[in-house]
Formats: C-alpha cells, structure tokens, sequence
C-alpha cells in the first residue's frame, strides 16, 4: 500500500485517501506495544500520503494527543518521518507539537521513548532550519525561528543534562544530532549559556565511543559550532584553545577505509575547522 501511494498518490481520490489515513493510524495505534514490523508499515504508510496530504496525517496524529500523557512510540516516529517528508506541511503544526511533547519528556522512563523524541527532536529542528532557509518560498514567510526558542531551549536541557548521561550508546548518539540542530534555534542569551557546558560532555563522547561512531558527535559538534559563530557567541572565544586541541588530536588518527563512518567523520572534522576558522 505504501509503494503503490508513492507511485500513484496524485492518483489516489480524497475520500479514499482519508479512509487510508485512519486505517493506518488505527492500525499503528491499536496495540500499545511497540511492534515495529507491522506498526512501522503502518507509520511509513502515513508518511506516504501526508507527502501530499500532510494536514489531514498531522490533525489525526495531534488529536491522538492527550494532555500529559506520553503518547505513543510510532505518533512520535511518524511525525519525525513526515518533517523530514514534507517541511512546508509539518512547520504549521510543530509550535504545538512542541507544547504538547515538551511538558512530558520529564516523565520519559524507557530508552525506546527516549530514542524517538530525541530523534523527532531533531527532525523538527532540522524541518524549521529548512523552512526557514527557504522562506521566499514558503506558503506563510511570517515564521520565525524566536517562536520556537522557548520549548527548543527546555527540551535541549532536559536531553543534555539527563538523557545525554544514558547508557545506550545510539541514544547519546542521536542527542548529539539534535543537539546539532536544536542549538540553531536557541535563543543568544541561552547558547552563550550552554556553549561552555557542553564542549566538556563532548569531548567525554568521543573517549566513550569507538572511532566508527565518533561521526554523530562530530555533525553535532559542527552545528554547535556553526550555531555558535553565527551568533558572535564570546563563550566559543574562551574555548577555542580547547576545541581546536580536541579537534587536532581527532583529526590527527588516520581513517579506517574499511570503516565509511571513520571517512565521513573526518571529512567533518575538517569541516569543524572551517567553520571555526
């Protein structure tokens, strides 16, 4: 169902479609464990059609929403999914999509939940970061990266300073790629604040990881970075000494070519001189 909606969703007509979406979120949502192989195709289903019908996905998805509660694995995934599918479609929805997700992350207990809003986090925060290099051809050109500041800035601290410290490497893993993306939309005052805290955490990731995972760090790093100089932040001045040792030192090891992640990290390491530079 998933690929003949991809090669034919023009094709697919509007009472059909909406019987599709609520199938596929009924099916998604009628167990409440998390079964990836049959609510996955259900999710990636949803994904498929909020390509083209994203408002219809999203509004069935947010009224599955309730106030407090931690919602589901796969409505998390599937809008993580649909940022990523659809930027134009998704940024409308994602102010309150925040204020829904943020006051719960508090009470996240389980690993998996961690992943997912971790990982949709970073979805979002890459989805608005588009939508706003591309606001001459935006449907609404109001958008502002400083609406999302305040729930962006409670959920970055809830990640670094409890979730980042987990013993699951592919959660720490994934933090630092929202870390990256999460820092562009902070508020000035708030990543001259973090900037100093999080370059120690950083610099414990790479002694905490083997070589062939440093290369998450690393993107997260740049974008820290790159967030960091783009808001003439006084706190990266103090640190650079700091930051351009650790880079060398990384830089310096010679990537495994039997090993892609060790090429693509290097590759960002330099980039991280750049972008210092």
């Amino acid at each position: 169902m998933e690929r003949i909606c991809k090669d034919s969703l023009d094709d697919v007509p509007p009472e059909l479609m909406r019987d599709l979406i609520k199938a596929a979120t009924d099916e998604m949502l009628s167990s409440k464990e998390v079964l990836p192989e049959w609510q996955g195709a259900a999710s990636n289903l949803l994904v498929a059609l909020g390509a083209k019908y994203c408002n219809d996905v999203m509004e069935l998805l947010f009224n599955r929403f309730q106030p407090g509660v931690v919602p589901h694995f796969f409505i998390i995934q599937t809008m993580g999914n649909l940022a990523t599918e659809n930027v134009y479609g998704t940024v409308p929805f994602l102010k309150g999509t925040l204020g829904m997700i943020v006051p719960v992350l508090g009470g996240v207990k389980h690993d998996n939940m961690k992943w997912v809003f971790a990982f949709a986090l970073a979805k979002f925060s890459e989805c608005i970061l588009e939508y706003l290099v591309n606001i001459e051809d935006a449907p609404d050109t109001n958008v502002k990266k400083e609406v999302y500041a305040t729930e962006i800035t409670i959920a970055y601290e809830i990640l670094v300073s409890s979730w980042l410290q987990s013993k699951e490497a592919k959660i720490r893993l994934v933090i630092m790629e929202a870390v990256g993306h999460m820092s562009h939309l902070m508020s000035h005052d708030k990543l001259e604040e973090q900037v100093p805290k999080i370059l120690p955490v950083i610099m414990t990731l790479y002694k905490r990881h083997p070589p062939q995972e440093h290369y998450h760090i690393t993107q997260g790093l740049c974008m820290l970075l790159d967030a960091a100089v783009k808001s003439s932040c006084p706190a990266l001045e103090l640190k650079v000494d700091t930051v351009l040792n650790m880079l060398f030192t990384l830089v310096c090891v010679s990537p495994d070519y039997s090993q892609p992640m060790t090429i693509k990290n290097q590759n960002e390491l330099l980039r991280c001189f750049e972008v210092t530079g």
